[in-house]
């Protein structure tokens, strides 16, 4: 009997789906992903991480104002969105406590809601503010999501630092 020569294309078909992926690199515009990778995900010369940092204030914000936007943010109309247009930010502040919420993406525009920016400062308190008698934090930062699935840079800081600085 002679083999079937007709199965070899759906044969070379079925291995080239079911290999491996590899990793590959796309850039626009200075916009550098790493697929199918480890790697961080940075952003241009921006510095964003996927990671998340504590410290990223320049002066120390209280305690209890952190809490207190927290739930702000969370408890009354978290569902109000706020627009985040590409290369720019929004942010909140209630008494010594700011978030700041950055898009740098070069074109894409996006909305945050308040429940994720509330979310935000709570992941960022619970885990950079947790020293035992000490009312005041240093801050950090962390990604959240745009209503679009955009990722977004979210910077806990002092009301007098400017969002703008970590432009």
């Amino acid at each position: 009997m002679r083999p079937q020569l007709y199965f070899l294309p759906l044969l070379s078909a079925f291995l080239s789906v079911h290999a491996a992926p590899a990793e590959t690199k796309a850039v626009w515009a200075g916009v550098h992903e790493s697929v199918n990778s480890t790697h961080a995900l940075t952003l241009g010369d921006n510095g964003l991480a996927k990671r998340d940092d504590c410290g990223s204030t320049r002066h120390l914000v209280n305690k209890n104002d952190i809490i207190a936007m927290a739930n702000d943010l969370q408890n009354n109309n978290p569902n109000g969105n706020a627009y985040v247009g590409h290369q720019s930010w929004t942010a909140w502040t209630l008494g010594s406590a700011s978030v700041c919420i950055h898009n740098w993406y070069l074109t894409e525009n996006t909305h945050v809601t308040r429940w994720e920016a509330g979310w935000a400062v709570r992941y960022i308190s619970d885990r950079c503010c947790n020293v035992a008698g000490n009312s005041q934090c240093s801050g950090g930062s962390c990604t959240a999501h745009g209503d679009s699935g955009l990722s977004l840079k979210v910077f806990l800081e002092n009301s007098v630092d400017n969002c703008a600085y970590h432009s």
